[in-house]
């Protein structure tokens, strides 16, 4: 099917192999936002890297890959050079494989990079390491606005409860916060530190004030929200303004409405 390819400036793709996703970057030069979904068809990497001089938002979507084709997932953004990128989606497969996040990092890492939303669907992470790892990651996106973490593996998430809290160089331009579990997780969730860190990022001084928290997970972690939700402080930030919500998944959560407006379902 021929397309007048330089002329669309939003596209979505479901099913795609790799060699056409590139094919289309290549066609598509006024491509402003764009979604894709990744098949099985051919996942071959190409032999050097790409840019796009004008993508503002790309949503890249890899849930139904078999095992042997899962390492590719994040390993695609090593060949991707979008200076220009002010919102990055990220859907990897679910299935029980660890993700290596330095292709993230190396993408994050672009100078002319000014990155203002972040959303990783990450159905499998290894444990406190690649959270430091991730912290890395985020360290670089200084200019980020909005950050929406989801995922049912194990995760320390007091490690970004501490960086979020006093380091004014750590993500300061941070207004929205989103925190998605389910499957029964474990993680390491300590009450003093999420509540000091909603405490000094809505005082601070000199970077961007946390606007709106949302920390939900399935099924409910009923006695330790139940606390939460009844500290002074949590009560005082949401009197002053601060949207906040704790609590189970909601049947339709924010985390997936905010996908499908990018064409995910």
């Amino acid at each position: 099917m021929q397309l007048p390819w330089h002329q669309l400036t939003k596209l979505h793709v479901g099913f795609i192999d790799i060699p056409s996703f590139f094919q289309v970057l290549r066609n598509s030069t006024n491509l402003v936002q764009a979604s894709f979904e990744f098949d099985s068809e051919s996942l071959a990497l190409p032999v050097s890297n790409f840019g796009h001089p004008r993508l503002r938002c790309l949503a890249l979507g890899m849930c139904d890959l078999d095992e042997d084709e899962r390492a590719v997932s994040l390993t695609l953004l090593d060949y991707l050079e979008i200076p220009d990128l002010i919102e990055l989606i990220v859907v990897l497969p679910y299935h029980p494989v660890v993700h290596k996040l330095s292709p993230l990092l190396s993408f994050l890492s672009h100078p002319t990079l000014r990155l203002q939303t972040l959303a990783l669907s990450f159905p499998y992470l290894p444990p406190t390491e690649t959270m430091e790892n991730m912290m890395e990651c985020l360290k670089l996106a200084s200019s980020l606005a909005h950050f929406k973490f989801h995922s049912p593996s194990l995760v320390d998430i007091d490690i970004l409860f501490a960086r979020l809290t006093g380091h004014a160089d750590f993500l300061p331009k941070l207004e929205h916060l989103q925190l998605s579990f389910f499957d029964n997780p474990s993680f390491a969730l300590t009450m003093s530190l999420l509540i000091g860190m909603l405490c000094w990022r809505w005082a601070a001084v000199g970077i961007a004030q946390l606007k709106s928290f949302r920390l939900t997970c399935e099924p409910p972690l009923a006695s330790f929200f139940g606390l939460l939700k009844s500290e002074s402080e949590f009560r005082r930030l949401g009197g002053e303004g601060m949207m906040l919500y704790v609590g189970r998944t909601q049947e339709t959560d924010e985390f997936w409405d905010f996908l499908k407006t990018r064409n995910f379902y």
